[in-house]
């Protein structure tokens, strides 16, 4: 029994294709260009793609846990936003080594804490 049956090829009409038509823009063109050789290398250089891929990913991989975490508030939260001036207030309040799991509840004046 044939698992796969061989069917007669079909002549398949040339078609243009990204990057070959004269009204593509310079960057088209060049884009077209780039992954065609990107392409090529790939599929010439299989293996040499695959191994020095799998080194860049562990080479990657092996970097997060070294990298040192900062987790400040500054760097994700806008500064006009109402946490970061609640943020502010604590830093006021409180003193540097007071834990992150604990919750306080600040209450101030509507106009301006007099």
């Amino acid at each position: 029994i044939a698992l796969f049956k061989i069917l007669p090829r079909k002549t398949v009409r040339q078609r243009r294709g990204m990057g070959q038509n004269t009204e593509d823009t310079w960057f088209i063109r060049f884009l077209s260009r780039f992954f065609g050789a990107s392409g090529t290398l790939v599929v010439n250089h299989a293996w040499k793609m695959l191994v020095l891929s799998s080194i860049l990913s562990l080479i990657c991989t092996i970097k997060i846990p070294l990298t040192e975490m900062a987790n400040n508030m500054a760097d994700f939260t806008p500064s006009d936003a109402p946490s970061f001036a609640e943020w502010r207030k604590s830093q006021e309040f409180f003193e540097d080594d007071i834990q992150a799991n604990n919750v306080y509840a600040f209450v101030t004046a509507k106009d301006g804490g007099t």
